[in-house]
């Protein structure tokens, strides 16, 4: 897909920021039992990744459309 060059900073910065928390997430999940801290942060992590997800889905949407 491509996208616009305007755009690809931040496609770059939301990859980034994806790879960066799922590497928390890996961290966290790998202790074993998680606390009610862990948990929260867990899910504060999964909304932030699918917030990322969605931005880069509205770049290359926006990226498709004629102009």
């Amino acid at each position: 897909m491509y996208v616009l060059p305007e755009d690809a900073h931040r496609l770059e910065y939301y990859t980034f920021m994806i790879e960066h928390l799922e590497k928390k997430r890996q961290k966290i999940v790998q202790r074993g039992r998680l606390s009610e801290d862990e948990d929260l942060t867990l899910y504060s992590i999964d909304d932030t990744i699918n917030s990322m997800q969605t931005l880069i889905s509205t770049l290359y949407l926006k990226a498709s459309q004629p102009f």
